[in-house]
């Protein structure tokens, strides 16, 4: 069952035996509890609420649902949140998608690596593979990893299941007994653990360490939709502002060191949506940023419901939702104006992020910059690891915005860099639009759509004018150059754009994802439904491949240049795997669909291939290919050519016309592959290694060489229009 559904049915829980009575609110020791919203809570004895991150969590420790105890949303928020409860030990094994292997939580709640299938069925039977759960990534980080299993006689879940009976939190332990009471005792933080691309879930065979996962989102109280009334209330946020006592935040004006209730601009962010207390703006409102610098985390103005012991949870409220025809807005001071300058939001103390969209649904948030002021990265295996144990940790944030059940945002005018783990993290959204956004130097990726259960979005997500580059890199601070770049086998991930199992329309436009340390755009799991438009747009540098696409899928008038072994002896790199999956320009995986279209783009590569194809179906399927220019060059690896197009099934045809195809692997007997193909040097303008121009020099044979037809329309990748007979081979028009 999907978290969804589990959220649904959690209106009936077990009653458990009376405890010691809080004061406020009146409630008992070990209760299960719940507000207006789908969150579930453990009601422990310091207090506090522990959340179970999913179903299978909350099964491990209870069979059934039976009784609800609902608190009013104020009783609830008077409960501070303290963690997530992690699954009993011995019950079941745990895995993440993104590591192969398996786990069992040790008495200690460590996790425990199963080292070999054989020894899983020893311990858990021949359907051990039945016996495990998927925790999402973002609550992999609630637990450590102890000594591996590699024997049967070194772990016995009946034995662990009857002896021990605790909740590992991500800062406490709590020992939950018999008669229903509870005791704390510390636990050390967690290592962190983020989120490449998903795969498979392979069976557990011995593997390396398992990559790290950033730290992880917490359990948030959802947000319900309000209904604005009026034309909404203009907010206003300026570094000379007052408090919530002194200042209405209704004027744009300074605070005059005097007097309450003036009109006059609240001093920051926190005060209009205070972290885990009650909001000061409606959906449907309006917040202007005055121009300047804002600490975002623990320390800051409005922190006062913030904890020492748990910085990680100081962070704003989740912005209200508003509706279609007036969405709630957070605006830089020009964001009408040609955001010339943006005020800077920077994290500190290690929040989860600087701004939360969970379940916030019409919303703008326009010229802004979002940021921290360190170049750690989250379980660096370089020397630049963050801080995360004990207090203080620093001036870092892990993500700059967060955002699931999101619908009919739009980001326009960001500069998103530096953050520890991501720079977007996000995933079951609907009609998302970017516009002139940069996401740059992030410490595990750009985009990471992997987030707490399932994934998949929907709708139009629309990228205009998006620059998503050197993701998988620190940044230094001050100074915002790329340092310590690193890749998986390091450890990391650095995906400019990854996603988990998706659908929706996507649609890139007039973009970059150039130098990041993984693949560039990645939608390799696009495999939902939908479809994938990109249009003039470059992929440049990345170690991985360069486009990555599934499913009904369109590259026109786009230029990928895989020189995949970029990263390879620079001074800002730590570890990166050159040409990673064999570094191609474009990769392609047929999903039910049965073409992909490939018109006027130039390719130059260094990985395996320039393209490659791939389908699990025995049904025909096509790459048509017309006015595109390939360039090989030696592999990267040694030995070998670029080939032009590789594919994993004869039922698979490479339909090219009106192609350029030089310097590739067996060029004579690949070109011609159409009748109207030219197997010569296509004269770029510029090609040395990692210094490219693929504008095409006068005497170039790609000019007034292709081919017409109705549905070339497109302008070139530089905006320039084609001509309406003989256009250019390839992404630039002469």
């Amino acid at each position: 069952m999907k978290k969804a559904g589990f959220l649904i049915l959690l209106s009936l829980l077990l009653i458990l035996p009376i405890g010691i009575k809080a004061d406020s609110p009146s409630l008992a020791f070990g209760a299960l509890i719940k507000g207006s919203g789908p969150a579930i809570y453990y009601y422990a004895s310091d207090s506090g609420r522990y959340a179970f991150p999913n179903e299978a969590t909350f099964k491990t420790w209870y069979n059934n649902f039976s009784g609800v105890i609902t608190i009013s949303d104020i009783e609830l928020a008077a409960v501070p949140f303290k963690g997530n409860i992690n699954c009993k030990p011995g019950v079941k094994m745990l895995k993440i998608q993104t590591d192969p292997k398996v786990y069992a939580v040790g008495e200690d709640g460590k996790l425990r690596w199963v080292e070999t299938e054989a020894l899983a069925k020893e311990l858990y039977g021949s359907d051990w593979n039945k016996k495990i759960i998927d925790i999402p990534i973002a609550f992999f980080t609630n637990y450590e990893i102890g000594v591996s299993i590699e024997t049967k006689n070194s772990y016995s879940p009946v034995t662990i299941m009857s002896q021990f009976n605790f909740v590992n939190t991500n800062k406490n332990v709590k020992k939950i007994m018999s008669s229903g009471s509870s005791s704390p005792s510390p636990s050390p933080s967690p290592s962190p653990s983020p989120s490449p691309s998903p795969s498979p879930s392979p069976s557990p065979t011995p593997t390396p360490t398992p990559e790290p996962e950033p730290t992880p989102e917490p359990e948030p109280t959802p947000e319900p939709t309000p209904t604005p009334s009026g034309s909404g209330t203009v907010y206003y946020i300026r570094t000379d502002g007052g408090n919530a006592t002194q200042c209405t935040g209704l004027a744009n004006t300074a605070y005059s060191g005097s007097g309450t209730g003036q009109a006059c601009a609240w001093s920051h962010p926190f005060i209009a949506l205070p972290p885990d207390g009650t909001k000061r703006i409606n959906g449907g409102d309006t917040l202007v940023i005055a121009n300047g610098s804002y600490m975002m985390g623990y320390g800051a103005p409005g922190d006062d419901n913030c904890e020492i012991e748990f910085t990680y949870d100081c962070m704003m409220l989740p912005i209200p939702s508003g509706t279609a025809s007036q969405p709630t807005r957070i605006l830089g001071q020009n964001w009408n104006n040609g955001c010339g300058s943006k005020p800077e939001f920077y994290g500190v103390e290690r929040p989860w992020a600087i701004i939360d969209l969970t379940k916030s649904n019409n919303v703008e948030i326009q010229c802004l910059e979002i940021t921290d002021h360190s170049d750690c990265v989250e379980d660096h295996s370089g020397g630049l690891k963050c801080k995360r144990d004990s207090y203080p940790h620093g001036p870092w944030a892990a993500t700059g915005i967060l955002a699931s059940d999101s619908s009919n945002v739009l980001l326009k005018n960001l500069n998103i860099h530096g953050l520890a783990v991501n720079g977007i993290n996000a995933g079951r959204l609907t009609d998302w639009t970017l516009e002139n956004v940069d996401i740059v130097a992030n410490g595990w990726a750009g985009w990471d759509g992997d987030i707490e259960g399932t994934d998949s979005n929907s709708g139009t997500i629309a990228f205009k004018n998006v620059n998503v580059n050197w993701n998988g890199c620190a940044e230094t601070y001050p100074g915002d150059q790329p340092t310590g770049c690193w890749g998986q086998t390091a450890g990391g991930y650095g995906d400019g754009l990854g996603t988990g199992q998706t659908a929706g329309n996507w649609i890139i436009e007039d973009s970059s994802f150039s130098h990041n340390t993984s693949d560039g755009l990645d939608l390799f799991y696009h495999r939902d439904g939908g479809t994938i438009t990109v249009r003039r747009t470059i992929a440049e540098g990345n170690a991985g491949d360069q486009f990555k696409l599934a499913g009904d899928s369109t590259i026109t008038d786009s230029v990928a240049i895989s020189n995949c072994g970029y990263f390879d002896g620079k001074s800002f790199t730590h570890n990166v795997d050159e040409c990673r999956s064999g570094g191609s320009a474009i990769a392609l995986t047929f999903e039910g669909n049965s073409q992909m279209n490939l018109y006027n783009n130039s390719l130059y590569g260094e990985g395996d291939c320039l393209v490659i194809a791939e389908s699990s179906s025995g049904a025909v399927q096509t790459v048509n290919s017309i006015n595109n220019i390939f360039y090989g060059s030696k592999d990267y690896s040694g030995g070998d050519q670029t080939c032009l197009i590789w594919t994993n099934r004869s039922n698979i045809n490479f339909n090219d016309d009106y192609s350029i195809i030089y310097n590739v692997k067996d060029q004579s007997s690949v070109c011609p592959s159409g009748s109207n193909d030219i197997c010569q040097n296509p004269q770029f303008t510029k090609v040395l290694k990692d210094d490219f121009d693929l504008t095409l020099k006068s005497t170039s044979p790609a000019i007034n060489s292709g081919y017409t037809w109705v549905g070339l329309t497109s302008p070139d990748f530089t905006g320039k229009s084609r001509p309406s007979t003989s256009p250019d081979r390839g992404a630039y028009e002469y």
